[in-house]
């Protein structure tokens, strides 16, 4: 019987970042040790576990409040989550080659978590990167704060990486735009705080991707959410 993993972050991934970056920094490393230690007897053993003895309930770690339980731990403020953002944003400036060994360990894991993480993680640096201040504000440095998890909304029952040919649409009306449309399949749908969802804000298709919009949807403005439930284990 091999012997269960206690850390991910393993002496060759080590050796394979630093070729790739130069010497890792303190923080970086207590950062990936936590990762690999939390992923390697945190969520490995659960998903190994129901996959052997109970994949009646490997949904839970996909949906349920065994995956709930998972994100926590790497949601926590000051913990992995938005790591890679500057301190101005809430992060702790760690390298995107870093962030990403991390995500790679939380997949040996579970899948799923390190899937939710990374839309999370690219919508906050969207939005830092192209949000004004109040932007950037409210739904990156309050999201890491208060631990609201956002999604990224692009795919519809029609059209998934069709970008051009989208069907949701924003009307202005005033001061405010009526979304109409549909989005399925959406990471962390359901359960997210704030949607980052692509719409046409031109009815006019001929102009394709350029007749598209970006606008964040708060979670109480949806009018209808179905959970899919999908499974992704290690």
């Amino acid at each position: 019987m091999s012997r269960e993993p206690t850390n991910f972050f393993t002496p060759q991934r080590k050796q394979a970042l630093e070729d790739l970056t130069g010497r890792l920094s303190s923080e970086e490393l207590m950062i990936l040790n936590t990762v690999g230690e939390k992923s390697a007897r945190e969520l490995w053993p659960m998903a190994r576990y129901l996959k052997i003895n109970q994949p009646a309930k490997l949904a839970d770690i996909a949906h349920g409040s065994a995956f709930l339980d998972a994100m926590r731990l790497f949601i926590e403020p000051e913990e992995f989550r938005g790591c890679f953002l500057p301190e101005s944003a809430g992060g702790l400036g760690i390298s995107i080659p870093v962030y990403m060994a991390g995500l790679e360990m939380i997949a040996q894991g579970n899948g799923s978590v390190a899937l939710s993480l990374l839309i999370d993680g690219s919508v906050l640096n969207s939005i830092y990167q192209l949000g004004d201040n109040q932007q950037v504000q409210r739904y990156v440095i309050d999201a890491l704060q208060n631990q609201q998890m956002t999604a990224f909304a692009q795919t519809e029952p029609g059209h998934g990486s069709d970008v051009p040919n989208l069907e949701t649409r924003a009307r202005l009306n005033g001061d405010y735009y009526v979304i109409s449309g549909t989005k399925n399949w959406i990471t962390n749908g359901g359960w997210a705080d704030y949607y980052f969802v692509v719409l046409r804000t031109n009815p006019d298709k001929s102009l394709g991707s350029n007749g598209l919009s970006i606008i964040v949807v708060h979670k109480d403005e949806i009018s209808d959410i179905n959970l899919i439930h999908k499974v992704t284990v290690p």
